[in-house]
């Protein structure tokens, strides 16, 4: 038997195993864009989806509601019910390759990013995530800590930051002349193991706003010192313009 509860539901709900085989359903951990903060990962969201269809994932839910309609509360079987009618999934699920480091931020407004390395085959990220698959370890953490340095000189500047980012944070880097490649070895290995630093000591706490979160970090001296090197390297024209494109 498989036991679950959907979100702001009251009641558990218990169907067989074979019942999940035979709509495809398994359990997915989701990189959701509002657990993402500065330097830190929350945590993941477990998620139902199936591996043949949406209608697929719809019909186990309708078979669900139907196993279980004597025990559960209207409220629920209405929650559920209008979950069904408004659900989406795409045709096809690609999940993240847990042999490589990826650097996720959020698509909207303030890009803030983090590092993950997938613990498993069943991890995926939701349409308002970003990500760049790296090629080694100091490779994503020195790019994480890039895109929080450009979301930090977007306050610091007093700009506002673009409602949609997307791809843009990335070529903003480009442009400012910090690219992995821009850099000599030594300026990216201290940039990454200060990022690594950040990763480990900052809090898993919920903030108003990611706004918030910047000035928070800001204070730490592994960021102060981060930005510092970073500061240094950056051409304040380069910068400019690259920060035209985000905010």
């Amino acid at each position: 038997m498989f036991r679950f509860k959907l979100f702001n539901t009251k009641d558990e709900l218990i169907v067989p195993l074979d019942l999940m085989k035979r709509y495809g359903v398994g359990i997915y951990r989701m990189v959701y864009g509002g657990e993402i903060n500065p330097f830190r990962l929350n945590k993941y969201v477990d998620i139902l989806l199936s591996q043949k269809c949406e209608q697929s994932l719809k019909q186990f839910l309708k078979d669900a509601l139907d196993l279980n309609s004597r025990n559960i509360s209207e409220d629920t079987q209405k929650k559920v019910e209008g979950l069904i009618n408004e659900l989406k999934q795409p045709n096809s699920i690609g999940t993240l390759n847990p042999n490589k480091y990826y650097v996720v931020y959020r698509c909207d407004r303030a890009f803030t990013a983090c590092v993950i390395k997938p613990e498993g085959d069943n991890v995926l990220v939701e349409s308002h995530v970003s990500y760049v698959e790296c090629n080694n370890e100091d490779m994503a953490y020195y790019y994480s800590a890039v895109l929080n340095y450009f979301a930090f000189k977007v306050i610091e500047l007093k700009r506002g930051f673009n409602r949609h980012q997307f791809a843009r944070p990335l070529l903003a880097i480009y442009i400012a002349g910090l690219s992995w490649n821009d850099l000599d070895e030594e300026t990216r290995r201290n940039v990454a193991e200060l990022s690594r630093a950040l990763h480990s000591k900052v809090p898993r706490e919920e903030y108003g706003n990611q706004r918030v979160a910047l000035n928070e970090i800001s204070k730490l001296n592994e960021f102060h010192e981060l930005k510092s090197i970073l500061d240094s390297k950056v051409d304040k024209e380069r910068l400019e313009e690259a920060l035209e494109l985000v905010s």
